[in-house]
């Protein structure tokens, strides 16, 4: 993430460069966290693919929250952190003391741990709440359409958040959002689908190889009439069962 610095000229700016300052750890947490609904809300329809239940569903969810907002918060912390080094660095060299003034200001306000708790705050409540709506229910069909509703209501309402943040359209950033989010679903859920199949292509395949192959061994040992065509068909049937 880029934060560039620059030192007001006026009083005007002075005021505006603060408000922004300000702004920053909210505008982080809602760049954060709309990848993390993402995120999120792929996995549930990836384990809704799949067939798994509820429980599995929870499990997946919750480790996918904990690492991800680990991940999130500590990718955030160390690019505002070397940002502001590295922006001291060469006030320092300047040997500016009005601006290192600044800069120390700048830093408080920019805090790198108020980031860092901010988005993970804030990709721990995004993916929350689609895994509470989605976790308990049964029915794979239910449960899919609640989720979605969920997921949609929440981008459209990070992309109003930021966009009143970030001071531009609300309505073009909570549709541009919207079509963006689900274009990313859209594709995840195709490529699962078709790894999935090819899996279970992959497995048929080599079940009935191992059929055949069964098979054969039997009219073997019955042919020859050994002991081991009256073991192996219990055999078969213990594996089977």
């Amino acid at each position: 993430m880029s934060l560039p610095i620059s030192i007001p000229t006026n009083h005007n700016d002075q005021n505006t460069s603060l408000e922004l300052e300000e702004n920053e750890w909210p505008r982080a947490a809602v760049r954060r966290g709309l990848p993390a609904l993402l995120n999120i809300f792929s996995i549930m329809i990836n384990v809704g693919v799949g067939q798994h239940n509820p429980k599995d569903t929870i499990l997946i969810g919750v480790a996918s929250l904990v690492s991800g907002a680990c991940c999130i918060a500590i990718a955030e912390y160390l690019s505002i952190r070397s940002q502001l080094d590295m922006e001291v660095a060469r006030m320092e060299s300047r040997e500016n003391r009005r601006v290192a003034e600044r800069q120390e200001e700048r830093e408080r306000l920019l805090s790198p741990v108020k980031a860092a708790a901010a988005v993970a705050l804030a990709f721990w409540v995004v993916g929350f709440m689609p895994l509470v709506a989605g976790s308990f229910i049964n029915d794979d069909k239910v449960r899919m359409g609640v989720v979605m509703a969920v997921m949609s209501m929440e981008l459209v309402g990070f992309a109003w958040f930021g966009a009143v943040l970030a001071g531009v359209p609300t309505t073009r950033a909570a549709i541009r959002d919207f079509l963006a989010g689900w274009l990313a679903i859209a594709i995840t859920f195709v490529f699962t689908k078709l790894v999935i199949q090819l899996l279970n292509l992959r497995i048929h395949h080599a079940y009935r190889e191992a059929n055949t192959v069964v098979d054969d061994l039997t009219k073997h040992a019955r042919s020859t009439e050994s002991p081991f065509a009256l073991f192996f068909p219990k055999f078969l049937l213990i594996l089977e069962g």
